[in-house]
């Protein structure tokens, strides 16, 4: 699977892809597929392709929308660079980004430490607006006609050889995304009134997954929906009361899960084999779990107590309930190193949020310390060890860390000019606990 750029490979538990809104008079300006570009969008992509003229026989041009804050973006752009040299004389390849020039070559200098020959550019607003999409990557083909053709689901070798001979499946092809506004409830969302405004008492539903649903988690005051989420990661969210730290599959314990397809069923994606499992079968593997109930009549942790009763009440019938449970845990302690000293990891709760992060690299600008503390354990993964946030702040923070040595005692050096420490511990810490019976 060389050279594979897949969305769906880098699912994550948080957030797999983020929804935009896109302005009215972008979508006016919107292409449709089987249309010829304007001769101001040819004369642009001109430039962005670096030359003055089109050659007599022009070559196919692929536009690869991406973001520094979107990760599976960022990870695919070595095997972009690499696609773009193997295909330079079939296909014309483009990527780019909305973002300031500054953000975008401050990544880039992490990502592609040696220098790259991928035609990557920032600071564009035009194309956006030419083809509006709602979620990222995001993929656009042009044929050498200079005919909107559509957008691929995935760019890898096999699709690009048949981009270049002029035909690609429509089964390959980017689903639709279901409109949503993430201030609303997906499907309590007033399509249909249920009369007065104080009429809908409580309301739930499972649902499975769907691919024309992004991979979301998110929580409001009177409501919390899941979509495109394993029963393991809705279990995580339900117990854990949307504490992100409850995400690390090394708080997770499996009872009853005696086979490997078992365990990939429920989403436990520890390791390849795991993983490979869980794919073939990905969408009857996932659900979207919606919870509503009136502002003020119940409290936030009891929304998560019902929707914790709702999925025991269904998974029921599959032989699966969860629940939380203490037990003695060596962990990765992350704490103050010095309580007299500032803590220098600190910012504003109005700053604004920014993260990016390379094969090498995270850094952090007004993000929660939850967040932060995940993002370690995804990319640190130290022999099993949960990593915990026992700062005692639970607010926005700033933080850039070099893992080209992931040692405790070099991240540890780092760590100290923000007045923070990796300790190892153990400690009575809350697992989450799944039963197959």
């Amino acid at each position: 699977m060389k050279n594979k750029i897949n969305p769906f490979q880098f699912i994550y538990p948080m957030i797999l892809v983020i929804i935009s809104q896109i302005p009215t008079h972008a979508q006016n300006m919107a292409m449709k597929k089987g249309e010829k570009l304007p001769v101001n969008l040819e004369a642009h992509l001109l430039k962005l392709a670096g030359k003055s003229t089109w050659p007599d026989k022009r070559k196919p041009i692929i536009i690869d929308f991406w973001a520094t804050w979107c990760s599976p973006c960022v990870n695919s752009l070595p095997s972009m660079d690499s696609l773009s040299q193997q295909f330079s004389s079939k296909i014309e390849l483009i990527s780019v980004s909305t973002e300031k020039k500054e953000l975008v070559n401050e990544v880039l200098k992490h990502v592609f430490p040696k220098g790259y020959q991928l035609k990557i550019h920032s600071q564009d607003s035009l194309l956006k607006k030419y083809f509006p999409h709602s979620s990222l990557p995001h993929y656009v083909w042009i044929s050498p006609q200079g005919i909107y053709m559509g957008n691929p689901a995935e760019i890898n070798a096999q699709t690009l050889e048949k981009i270049s001979g002029g035909s690609l499946d429509s089964s390959e092809y980017k689903i639709k995304r279901v409109k949503w506004d993430f201030d609303k409830p997906l499907y309590a969302s007033n399509a249909v009134s249920v009369g007065k405004p104080d009429a809908l008492l409580y309301h739930s539903m499972l649902t499975k997954g769907r691919p024309d649903f992004p991979g979301a988690s998110i929580r409001r005051d009177n409501f919390t929906v899941a979509t495109n989420n394993s029963i393991l990661v809705l279990y995580q969210m339900a117990l854990g009361k949307f504490d992100l730290q409850f995400r690390d599959p090394a708080r997770v314990i499996l009872k009853g899960f005696h086979t490997e397809l078992d365990s990939a069923a429920i989403g436990m994606k520890v390791n390849e084999s795991l993983t490979e499992l869980f794919s073939k079968d990905m969408f009857d593997n996932l659900y979207n779990y919606e919870i509503l109930i009136p502002e003020k009549t119940y409290s936030r942790s009891q929304l998560f107590e019902y929707m914790h009763q709702d999925l025991n009440r269904y998974f029921f019938s599959k032989g699966i309930s969860g629940h939380l449970e203490k037990r003695k845990k060596k962990i990765l302690s992350l704490e103050v190193l010095n309580a007299d000293r500032a803590k220098n990891f600190i910012v504003p709760s109005d700053t604004k949020s920014q993260h990016y992060a390379t094969s090498n690299y995270l850094k952090f600008q007004g993000e929660v310390m939850s967040f932060v503390i995940v993002q370690l354990q995804q990319e640190l993964k130290y022999k099993d060890l949960p990593i915990t946030n026992r700062t005692g702040y639970k607010g926005k923070v700033t933080l850039e860390l070099n893992l080209k040595s992931r040692s405790i005692k070099d991240l540890n050096q780092q760590l100290r000019n923000y007045n923070l420490v990796l300790k190892e511990r153990t400690i009575d810490l809350e697992m989450v606990v799944l039963i197959k019976k």
